[in-house]
């Protein structure tokens, strides 16, 4: 089942660990279980319509000019057109997953066999959206399944061939030996909360919503046959009476508690005899048996699916159900070579998971010995083990210069997506790593030496903040505070009245629910202030995260608001009491309880320590206000603290554009040329006219002297 979804990594077999519900689902695939599975040479329940005779043909992907590990592509002709398959290897192997078998003398055994990792792939065909592909190439060749449509593929290594030729023959369930997947004349009991108006109601929440859910389910895979043929009847073997369920629900399920166990026999049940009971898994009854005679590895892996989802608890599917481009889906009840669930059945599953009946897969008590099915691998951007980075699929190593994709560092590189890396090398110092998050929290920088952040620092517990708040950890506890936080501004503290809703054990009031429950365990009356919170004077709704809803309630005080929680899709939950909120006379709300004592709050770093010039912070030393310099805020500086690495220097700069500067330099030089013209013309101007004044008094001087007589002699 590993191609199950189209685009979906799955793993191939159920693992020794932890398994995404999800996954659980689509049931790990079963390949490379069932590869070496012998079938009997009873009339098969598939038969071949086609067969063509395909060459593939190996196509490189390139990823700065080395080969991308882990991923192949082929290009073959069928159909009568040229089809490109995508593949990239599977990653969730688990090799040492468990299998139980009996011997001949019917002693029970464990192992642990050996499946290779590196040579089974997943993928899909180009162009042809929700099209799947699984394939190994363990053997030399391309053997496993396509699935386009409606349309199954099986292709698989033509034998003696030097030509890499392969046989890709189309596959069609025999309606004729394919019965109804339940006894004749069976009706089922519909869940009242799943009626068919309900369950195909548009819109319904997509299959992808599921991929990271928090529930995981556990199994345990069984092949015996010597204590079968003792009971002579697979089907009453499983029956609460018989000594082979009593061996198992005293022996196995207590030693390894699995969500649901998997019987396969190469003799009985035939398909339909033995559907497990609705919601039998996490049960001593949750045994679900199949046959393997008559059946290749993808009809194995179908009814395995679909007996797993009546375990489950999925029903079958009604009429109106629709699957993505498939006429019918894994919960029809005929079974078919179909490999989607429907609608209707991520309705069911969607109601199994957040009602009581699924407590157990959200228990997180450890499996088998203690390992969880948690891979370290390159490519899954988590730096892990050697790794000196990880810069995720080759298509973001590509473009990412300072990591490769064998995860070490480019050359010249020393850090990657750390916070204080900036251009494959150390951040300057004071750049700012971790921003302020809150009016309690304080701003951190890098130091210039490491690629990592300092350490977290907030002011010191107990500093005021808002009207009626002090910080604790980081957060200001102040309740209008935090209404306006979600509500906007205007938002306010409801009054004591509206906390009354946390004593109903409602999603909208509440104090605590666990992890692996989906009861809501109600406020007592001495705690109830710090369950969920509630508000008032609430004029605007903001946009709230996927699946988190609001509530509105009347009260004889106030008109109360609050938030609930969606468990399962990581998100924050912003509708809870904050650690450190007062809810008593000298307590403060600690994990929802209201016992927390104000009295034993340390607070032993006071304003005088700081000159009144900085806020202690939760190392009890001083931030110092821009200005002042740690580490008492005596001298001038720039801020900050011994804690939080040194702050930015401010200078004040204008950037400028050298053709502007060019321009402004040509302008200028033309000015100063023309004062100097006109200076100079009027400079000798001055000098013209003060030589003419000179020469023009010197004349009427001469003019204006007197004279003198002549004399005449005789």
């Amino acid at each position: 089942c590993g191609w199950l979804q189209s685009g979906v990594k799955l793993p191939e077999i159920l693992p020794q660990g932890w398994v995404s519900l999800r996954a659980a689902l689509w049931l790990l695939g079963l390949c490379a279980v069932l590869a070496p599975v012998q079938c009997s040479p009873d009339r098969p329940s598939w038969r071949y319509i086609s067969t063509e005779v395909v060459i593939p043909r190996k196509e490189l992907h390139q990823g700065k000019g080395t080969q991308v590990l882990g991923w192949l592509s082929y290009s073959l002709r069928f159909r009568g057109q040229r089809h490109v398959i995508h593949m990239r290897r599977k990653r969730l192997f688990w090799p040492g997953y468990l299998m139980m078998t009996q011997d001949d003398q019917g002693v029970l055994q464990t192992d642990h066999p050996f499946v290779p990792e590196d040579c089974y792939y997943f993928g899909y065909l180009e162009e042809i959206p929700f099209s799947t592909v699984t394939i190994n190439t363990c053997y030399g060749g391309l053997q496993g399944y396509m699935k386009l449509d409606d349309l199954a593929y099986e292709i698989s290594p033509l034998k003696h061939s030097r030509k890499f030729e392969h046989t890709l023959s189309e596959m069609v369930a025999d309606a004729s030996t394919m019965g109804p997947m339940h006894r004749p004349g069976y009706e089922e009991e519909r869940d009242p909360l799943l009626s068919p108006a309900n369950i195909t109601a548009a819109p319904r929440m997509s299959s992808k919503l599921y991929m990271f859910h928090e529930a995981h389910m556990k199994g345990v895979f069984q092949s015996t046959n010597a204590f079968y043929r003792t009971v002579n009847n697979v089907t009453a073997s499983l029956r609460s009476q018989s000594a082979y369920f009593q061996f198992y629900s005293t022996t196995i399920f207590p030693a390894f508690n699995p969500h649901t166990a998997v019987v396969f026999s190469t003799v009985e049940p035939p398909d339909g005899a033995y559907i497990p009971n609705l919601y039998s898994f996490c049960h001593p009854a949750n045994l679900v048996p199949i046959a393997t005679s008559g059946k290749n590895t993808l009809t194995v892996a179908l009814y395995l699916c679909f007996l797993i989802g009546r375990s489950i608890g999925l029903y079958y599917d009604y009429p109106d159900c629709v699957c993505q481009r498939r006429t019918t889906c894994i919960m029809n009840g005929y079974q078919s070579l179909t490999d989607a669930f429907s609608n209707c059945s991520y309705g069911h599953l969607q109601h199994i998971v957040s009602r009581d009946i699924s407590s157990c897969m959200f228990h997180p008590e450890p499996v088998y010995y203690n390992k969880s099915m948690t891979h370290e691998r390159c490519g899954n951007k988590e730096v892990e083990n050697e790794e000196q980075c990880d810069c995720g699929s080759f298509k973001e190593c590509y473009s990412n210069p300072c990591c490769d994709n064998l995860c070490s560092f480019t050359e010249a590189s020393i850090c990657d997506a750390d916070t204080c890396c900036t251009n494959c090398t150390f951040s300057k110092p004071g750049t700012l790593c971790r921003p302020i998050r809150s009016m309690c929290d304080l701003p951190e920088y890098c130091r210039g030496i490491s690629k990592t952040c300092p350490r977290d620092v907030f002011m010191q517990d107990g500093t005021p903040c808002g009207e009626e708040g002090y910080c604790f950890k980081g957060t200001c506890t102040d309740r209008s505070v935090h209404c306006k936080e979600i509500f906007g501004r205007g938002a306010l503290n409801a009054p004591d009245q509206c906390y009354t809703i946390n004593r109903k054990a409602y999603r909208f009031g509440f104090c605590r629910r666990t992890s692996w429950s989906v009861r809501f365990i109600a406020c007592s009356q001495q705690d109830q202030l710090c369950g969920r919170l509630q508000c008032t004077n609430v004029s605007f709704l903001p946009p709230l995260q996927e699946h988190v809803g609001f509530h509105q309630t009347h009260t004889l005080e106030a008109l109360c608001f609050g938030l609930d929680l969606h468990r399962g899709q990581g998100a924050v939950d912003y509708g809870q009491v904050k650690n450190g909120a007062l809810c008593a006379p000298g307590k403060y709300c600690l994990n929802t309880f209201c016992n927390g004592s104000v009295s034993e709050m340390e607070y032993t770093c006071f304003p005088q320590k700081c000159n009144s010039r900085g806020v202690c912070n939760s190392e009890d030393n001083c931030h110092c206000h821009l200005g002042w310099a740690p580490p008492f805020c005596q001298n001038t500086g720039y801020g900050g603290s011994e804690d939080s690495g040194p702050p930015p220097r401010l200078f004040r700069s204008v950037p400028y554009d050298e053709t502007i500067l060019v321009y402004v330099r040509l302008v200028f030089g033309r000015l100063y040329a023309l004062i100097a013209a006109v200076l100079f013309g009027v400079a000798t101007n001055v000098k013209t006219i003060h030589t003419s004044k000179i020469k023009e008094e010197t004349v009427l001087r001469t003019e204006q002297r007197p004279r003198q007589p002549f004399l005449t002699l005789g």
